[in-house]
């Protein structure tokens, strides 16, 4: 928001009002007739603007003022949340990937989930998108499946919001853990934690029962 403000007088009567503009267009909703003249300019979007204010007298004069040139710059997107999947925990299977992410000029924001299984702390290594990017929310997808040789790793992931601009936000990183042990057991904790309880969830299946 930008807060205008005006000073007016009138040396044979007295002002009635000041009414504000931009490249034209009346900012605000309408005259301000009472000092100090201002007003607050609410959502205003990226982009150079000439502004200026018109003061009329009591005898219906008008007098518009010098213009000020001023340029608003455009604010970077901001990813609000990241929620799944949490840091540091084990997976196996799908991995659901979901953030939330706003524009403060209320652009449109694109959201891209990416990997990296050669990264070694989040900034570095090669990295490939988890998913399409995602141009609207919910900003949700599923990814089914890491490449990874051992048994059991870990996996870098990033998130950033771009807007209509090409402006982006913040790049947020996580690690999370990969079970790839055989499909159709599950170990809960994984294997390797201490000091909590094991729950063995196995599947059966049956060839010509």
């Amino acid at each position: 928001d930008l807060a205008l403000e005006a000073v007016a007088d009138d040396v044979d009567g007295t002002v009635a009002s000041v009414t504000f503009f931009a490249n034209a267009a009346l900012i605000g909703t309408g005259e301000d007739t009472t000092v100090p003249y201002g007003v607050t300019w609410t959502g205003v979007p990226a982009g150079d603007y000439e502004v200026y204010a018109v003061a009329v007298d009591n005898d219906g004069i008008l007098t518009t003022s010098e213009s000020r040139f001023i340029q608003v710059a455009n604010r970077p997107p901001v990813i609000e949340s990241w929620t799944t999947p949490a840091a540091d925990h084990w997976y196996s299977g799908t991995v659901h990937l979901s953030a939330t992410a706003s524009d403060p000029d209320g652009d449109d924001v694109t959201v891209q989930f990416e990997y990296s299984v050669d990264s070694t702390d989040g900034s570095d290594g090669s990295w490939a998108q988890c998913y399409y990017p995602l141009t609207r929310p919910p900003y949700e997808c599923p990814r089914e499946s890491f490449t990874l040789e051992a048994t059991d790793s870990s996996v870098w992931l990033r998130v950033a919001a771009t807007d209509a601009s090409g402006d982006s936000s913040a790049m947020l990183t996580r690690q999370v853990k990969i079970d790839n042990t055989v499909p159709g057991l599950t170990f809960s904790p994984h294997p390797g934690e201490t000091d909590v309880a094991l729950t063995v969830h196995p599947t059966i299946t049956f060839d010509n029962p």
